[in-house]
């Protein structure tokens, strides 16, 4: 095992100290010399100072993206405090899976939607879902299987921008996606959402939430252009929507 050692002035400057924590106080941006800046270590030290007694603790520091788990012996000799520290286990990080990603960040759209949808990698609803559903929708079981722009009609912004397409060809979340529900056009709503992926990276369809604008929000939308109103345009989009996706 690596015992790293090491002597701590009155004033809790590292005075001295072996290579090895001296690469754990410079990769926190300290100096020898300078202040203890690795907390959990600075604060022990502290600590053995004020009681006047050996302290050990296990701590848990981090050493650039690593995170060590040491065995810190604080022992108090006059005005030093030595340092002797041992363990310096690397703790296994599991990575956030794409699929944890768009989890984590549902849970944050949810928190001010008054609806919330999902669809599989045909871009077909597959879920719609919350207490104010039926509210917005009149039949919300009836849009299960249905395309995505079968339910919601997208507003394109003054140049034709649609955040939803930009997600889909980046493969990225998106916000601000204005849009009206089929059936409904009195009824605006902002979409926000993310691309889902199974545990292999592959895509598997979109998660999003919808917010209901009320009528003085819907008059202050002054980037918005006017909504192509031909018959053609929901199958155009339909076809734009799952072109990025292949």
């Amino acid at each position: 095992m690596v015992i790293a050692t090491g002597k701590v002035d009155q004033a809790g400057r590292l005075i001295s100290a072996d290579d090895r924590l001296l690469q754990l106080h410079a990769s926190a941006g300290g100096s020898l010399g300078g202040p203890v800046v690795v907390p959990q270590i600075a604060t022990l030290v502290r600590l053995a100072r004020t009681l006047g007694i050996l302290v050990s603790r296990p701590v848990i520091a981090a050493e650039g993206a690593v995170d060590l788990e040491l065995l810190v012996r604080a022992r108090p000799d006059g005005d030093m405090v030595h340092l002797s520290i041992g363990g310096w286990t690397e703790i296994a990080q599991i990575a956030p899976t794409p699929a944890l990603e768009a989890d984590r960040a549902h849970d944050f759209l949810r928190m001010e939607a008054d609806a919330a949808w999902e669809t599989d990698a045909e871009l077909r609803i597959a879920r719609l879902t919350s207490g104010l559903s039926g509210q917005l929708f009149s039949s919300p079981g009836s849009a299960i299987g249905q395309p995505l722009t079968a339910i919601f009609r997208l507003l394109p912004k003054i140049g034709g921008e649609m955040p939803l397409l930009a997600a889909l060809a980046n493969q990225r979340a998106f916000e601000g996606q204005l849009a009206e529900i089929m059936g409904r056009p009195a009824v605006t709503i902002l979409m926000s959402g993310q691309p889902l992926y199974d545990p292999e990276g592959h895509f598997i369809g979109l998660r999003g939430s919808v917010a209901r604008l009320d009528s003085g929000q819907d008059e202050e939308r002054p980037d918005i252009g006017a909504v192509p109103t031909d018959d053609g345009f929901a199958q155009r989009l339909d076809t734009a929507i799952r072109k990025p996706l292949g």
